[in-house]
C-alpha cells in the first residue's frame, strides 16, 4: 500500500521525473536551445535543492574518509568542474536566445563527463 501511496504522491504533486526550464518563455522552444536549459536546470536544481559536495572542501571530505589521494585529487577536479559549470550557466541563462553552439555543446560534453555525481 506504501508504495502506491508513494507512487500517487509522486504523479500529483513531487514531480521529479519533471524538468521546469524556469528561463524558458511557457511557449515554443527550439529543441536544440531545450536540450541545453534542460540540462543545465538538471545541475542547477541538483546544486541548489540537494545535500551536494557543492560548497565544501572536496579534498578534506575525501581525506577524512581514508581514500588516497589520487582518489581525493580526482574528487575535487571534478567538483571544482561542477562549480565552473554551474557558473557559467548562471551567466549564460541570462542570455535565453544566444547563438553561442560551440560553447554551449562545450559545456554540455563538459557537464556529460561529470554526471556521475549528480546523485544523492
Amino acid at each position: 500500500m506504501h508504495d502506491r501511496w508513494y507512487w500517487l504522491k509522486c504523479w500529483l504533486w513531487h514531480r521529479y521525473d519533471v524538468v521546469v526550464c524556469r528561463p524558458l518563455p511557457p511557449t515554443w522552444v527550439d529543441r536544440d536551445y531545450l536540450l541545453v536549459f534542460a540540462a543545465f536546470q538538471i545541475l542547477e536544481d541538483y546544486v541548489n535543492k540537494e545535500d551536494t559536495h557543492f560548497h565544501e572542501d572536496v579534498y578534506k571530505t575525501y581525506k577524512e574518509g581514508g581514500y588516497d589521494e589520487d582518489r581525493c585529487r580526482e574528487e575535487e577536479r571534478d567538483w571544482n568542474e561542477i562549480r565552473v559549470l554551474y557558473g557559467w550557466w548562471q551567466k549564460r541563462k541570462a542570455e535565453k536566445y544566444a547563438d553561442d553552439y560551440d560553447q554551449d555543446n562545450e559545456m554540455l560534453h563538459r557537464l556529460i563527463n561529470v554526471r556521475k555525481y549528480l546523485w544523492t
